[in-house]
């Protein structure tokens, strides 16, 4: 299973409006980390880059999930990034930073089950 068809397994099912919502966030999360571990090995980079490592290894690792708000999601990803991911899933930029935010921890921990990111060669098994 590719690292899309997983990222959209984690955000499908629920009522309509959680569906509606789901939807977003499958998109959102499929045009940021794309359908391999390469696009989340990036995103792990830009928030390390940014200051964030221990924030960010806390969602790699097996413990809990270390908060993050939108403002250092701006910080991480650049204002040219969120753009184009707002303009890929039809939201405004602060919505997707407020959602990247609240899901972001629980995506790359659930992404990264090991510990660690999975190599290229992992994602077929999954």
């Amino acid at each position: 299973m590719s690292l899309l068809d997983k990222v959209k397994g984690l955000f499908t099912g629920g009522g309509e409006e959680e569906g509606a919502q789901s939807g977003h966030l499958a998109a959102l999360f499929g045009s940021l980390l794309g359908d391999n571990s390469a696009g989340l090995k990036s995103i792990v980079d830009q928030f390390k880059a940014a200051g964030l490592q221990e924030i960010v290894a806390s969602w790699v690792g097996k413990g809990k999930n270390l908060p993050v708000n939108a403002e250092q999601v701006k910080a991480a990803l650049g204002s040219k990034q969120l753009k184009a991911l707002a303009a890929k899933v039809g939201l405004p930029t602060d919505k997707v930073a407020e959602l990247l935010a609240r899901h972001l921890p629980g995506t790359v921990d659930k992404l990264t089950p090991d510990g660690r990111i999975p190599d290229e060669d992992d994602t077929a098994e999954w």
